[in-house]
């Protein structure tokens, strides 16, 4: 099974990226408060898939972020929309990989590269298990592209993460 980030996967401009991320984060957010990550040192060198809500758009950068203050040495990798990755190719460098909208041929794309990108036990896999962007407040119920990935041949460990971003003036 070829992995659909590791041939692409530019560790130069990861570098870079994370740096840019932690600069914006600094710039942009008050805080980064990450309740329980005790835990994550019991981790190991198994797979690691990290699921999470979906609540803005910044969230790949805040999976970057993350993944660089939490999950170190692992490289981010995420799947994709991928008609919006082919406009912008330079994210597969940085570990996204393409999904396609249609719901056979997606899933199956899905499960055949996120189970690549698994094999390298250096990754964390961040998935948004209910597709697209939704309300913190108004949760939605997960694609079945989850249940599928971590079924009973999954040997890794899964990682139930939640995001939220307040804003301090509404």
């Amino acid at each position: 099974m070829s992995n659909p980030v590791s041939g692409l996967l530019s560790r130069v401009l990861n570098r870079g990226f994370r740096r840019y991320v932690r600069r914006f984060v600094r710039s942009n957010f008050n805080a980064v408060r990450v309740v329980g990550h005790e835990s994550l040192q019991q981790i190991g060198e198994r797979s690691l898939v990290v699921y999470v809500n979906h609540p803005g758009w910044w969230d790949p950068m805040a999976a970057v972020l993350l993944t660089d203050m939490l999950l170190s040495p692992r490289q981010f990798a995420a799947p994709m929309d991928a008609a919006a990755l082919s406009r912008y190719p330079i994210l597969e460098r940085l570990g996204f990989f393409g999904v396609p909208r249609e719901p056979i041929s997606g899933a199956r794309e899905f499960l055949r590269n996120a189970r690549a990108v698994l094999q390298d036990s250096q990754t964390a896999l961040w998935i948004t298990p209910t597709g697209h962007f939704h309300d913190v407040r108004q949760p939605l119920p997960f694609q079945p592209g989850l249940a599928h990935l971590v079924d009973r041949k999954f040997g890794g460990l899964v990682l139930p993460m939640a995001l939220e971003y307040p804003f301090w003036n509404e």
